[in-house]
C-alpha cells in the first residue's frame, strides 16, 4: 500500500488477488506446522518494516544489506509496475499476506482448542479486526462459538482491564450485548443543532418530525427509491464499525450503489460495502451456520443467487462482512429492515460509517448535519427528524 494504516484496504484488495510468485516467496519466510506453531523469519518482517513504517514512524536507520537484498528480491517479482494503482501485483501481494495471516490464526486456534478443550473462543487485538480470517475460523468449526469484541484493537484496552478487574473480584462478566455505549443527545440539543444548521446555510431544507414507526417507514422508502441517507440515533458505537447509530445506509439491490457510496466517501472503488441484515435473512442468503455477527467482525460466503439479489453487498470473492440484527437487536433497526423488505423483498441495507475521508465517525448532531451536507447525502435521519433538501 502507498499509505500507512491500510490493513483494512489490504484485506479488501486481497479478494482481487490469486496465488502467485509472491505467495511462493512469502512461503519461504513464514510457515505453520502441524502442531499449530508458526515460524516467521525476522529478516522478512524487518526488511519490509525497514523500507516502510520503520523510518517513518520509529526513526529506524537505513536498511542493512540483507534487508535491502530481500526487499529488492520481492520487488523484482513485480510484473505490472506501469499499471494504475492498485496493480495486479498489489492484489497478489495482499492475497499472499492475507493467506499467511489466516493460516497462522487457524493454526493457533487449533492449538488452543487441543490444549484447553474449550468450545468457545474470544479474540482480541488489532488482528481480530480481520473479519475475513474470523469468518474462515468460524467456517472451520474448530470452536462452537467465536466472539470478537467490537473494540478489539488498542481502543479496547480500558474495557479489557475493567473486565479483568471484575473477574479478579469474582464478579459476573459477560460479553457486550451491543456496542451502543457512547454519548446520547437530548431532544433540545438536537433541535438546537438543527436550528443553527438551518440558520447557517442558504440551501433550503425540509425538516419533518415523526414518531419511530413513521421515521422507519419513511427512511425505508427513501432507501428503496435509491437515496443515500445518514442515520444518527441513540448512543454512538464503541469500536471502529458503524452499527446503525452513526451510519450511512443505501439500497443493496442496486448494482451501482457500491460505487456511489465509495465515491461519496472518497474511497477506492475496490472497497466492499457491508450489509446490515436480519439474522433470519442472513441464514437464507449466506453460509453463516447460525452465527450472529452483531458487531460486523465476520465475513461469510454468499449462497447461490445472493449476488443477484444484493449485488452491491457481495464482494468480488463472493463474500460479505455482515452485521446481523437478531430479534433482540436495536428496535429501530429491526423495524427499518422489516420496512425495506416491503419494497424490495429482503431485510437488508448497505451500511457504511457516517464520515468522510480521513475523518472519524460523526459523534454530535452538529457533526451529522455538517457531514450530511458536505458528503452530498440525499437525506438525514436525526433521531425523530428527517431532513432533506427542499424541492
Amino acid at each position: 500500500m502507498r499509505d500507512l494504516y491500510c490493513e483494512g484496504k489490504t484485506m479488501a484488495l486481497a479478494a482481487y488477488g490469486n496465488p502467485s510468485s509472491f505467495s511462493r516467496e512469502f512461503a519461504n519466510y513464514g510457515a505453520v506446522g502441524q502442531d499449530g506453531l508458526y515460524d516467521i523469519d525476522p529478516l522478512f518482517t524487518t526488511a519490509i518494516l525497514a523500507h516502510t513504517l520503520g523510518p517513518r514512524l520509529f526513526g529506524w536507520p537505513s536498511p542493512t544489506d540483507q534487508q535491502a537484498q530481500l526487499w529488492e528480491r520481492i520487488n523484482a517479482l513485480r510484473e505490472s509496475s506501469h499499471e494504475q494503482w492498485p496493480t495486479r501485483d498489489d492484489a497478489n501481494i495482499a492475497f499472499a499476506g492475507q493467506r499467511l495471516f489466516e493460516s497462522v490464526l487457524l493454526g493457533l486456534a487449533r492449538r488452543v482448542q487441543q490444549a484447553t478443550h474449550h468450545s468457545r473462543l474470544c479474540l482480541a487485538g488489532g488482528g481480530a479486526l480481520n473479519c475475513v480470517a474470523n469468518g474462515k475460523l468460524v467456517a472451520a468449526g474448530i470452536f462452537e462459538d467465536v466472539y470478537v469484541v467490537p473494540c478489539c484493537a488498542d481502543d479496547g484496552q480500558a474495557l479489557g482491564k475493567l473486565y479483568l478487574e471484575l473477574h479478579r473480584r469474582q464478579l459476573p462478566v459477560s460479553g457486550l450485548a451491543d456496542a451502543y455505549v457512547g454519548p446520547e443527545y437530548s431532544e433540545p440539543e438536537i433541535r438546537s443543532a438543527v436550528s443553527m444548521f438551518l440558520d447557517q446555510h442558504e440551501t433550503k431544507f425540509l425538516v419533518r418530525e415523526l414518531d419511530t414507526n413513521a421515521t422507519a417507514t419513511e427512511a425505508a422508502k427513501l432507501i428503496a427509491d435509491g437515496n443515500v441517507i445518514g442515520l444518527f440515533r441513540g448512543r454512538s458505537e464503541l469500536g471502529p464499525r458503524a452499527l446503525g447509530h452513526r451510519s450511512i445506509l443505501a439500497n443493496p439491490c442496486l448494482a451501482s450503489m457500491r460505487a456511489r457510496l465509495n465515491a461519496i466517501k472518497g474511497r477506492e472503488e475496490f472497497r466492499p460495502i457491508a450489509p446490515m441484515i436480519d439474522l433470519r435473512e442472513a441464514v437464507k442468503l449466506f453460509d453463516v451456520s447460525g452465527h450472529h455477527s452483531r458487531f460486523m467482525t465476520f465475513t461469510h460466503t454468499a449462497k447461490a443467487g445472493t449476488r443477484d439479489r444484493l449485488p452491491s453487498a457481495v464482494h468480488v470473492d463472493g463474500s460479505a462482512r455482515l452485521q446481523t440484527v437478531a430479534s433482540d437487536g436495536d428496535p429501530f433497526l429491526r423495524i427499518l429492515l422489516e420496512r425495506v423488505a416491503t419494497h424490495y423483498g429482503t431485510r437488508a441495507v448497505l451500511n457504511t460509517s457516517f464520515n468522510g475521508k480521513n475523518e472519524p465517525l460523526v459523534e454530535t448532531p452538529s457533526d451529522a448535519l455538517n457531514s450530511f451536507e458536505t458528503l452530498g447525502l440525499d437525506a438525514l435521519v436525526l433521531e425523530s427528524c428527517i431532513i432533506t433538501k427542499a424541492a
